[in-house]
Order: structure tokens, then C-alpha cells, then sequence
């Protein structure tokens, strides 16, 4: 749970789209998920609808946090 809340605290920071693989990066590595579970973590904050996830023509997952979690 705290690296979900640590991940949309960070999303909400930029205030716009970003790369999933940026955000994972810009966590602390004891925050730091791997890809699949970076990738399990967007789609679940995705389905409780405090954020956006979709994927461009590249590939590339993006994220835009919506509200905060609390």
C-alpha cells in the first residue's frame, strides 16, 4: 500500500501526463517497484478512478493523477 500512495503522491506532483517508467524512477529505491508491479499499480489506481492510464501508439504506458487518494 505504500508504495500505491507513494507512487500517486508523486503523480500528483507534475500535475500533468507523465511516463509510468518516470514516475517509477523518480521513487526512492525502497519505493521502487518492478515494471510488472509499476504496471499492476497504474491499472488498479486506474480502476478505483483517482487517475488516467492509457497507452500511446508507441507503447508507452502514461499516467495523470486525477484527485489524491484520501
Amino acid at each position: 500500500m505504500q508504495k500505491i500512495e507513494a507512487f500517486q503522491r508523486r503523480a500528483l506532483k507534475v500535475k500533468s501526463y507523465i511516463k509510468v517508467s518516470d514516475i517509477r524512477r523518480a521513487l526512492q529505491s525502497s519505493m521502487r517497484a518492478s515494471t510488472e508491479e509499476t504496471e499492476m499499480i497504474v491499472a488498479a489506481l486506474d480502476q478505483i478512478g483517482v487517475g488516467k492510464l492509457w497507452r500511446d501508439e508507441r507503447g508507452i504506458l502514461w499516467y495523470q493523477a486525477l484527485r489524491s487518494m484520501g
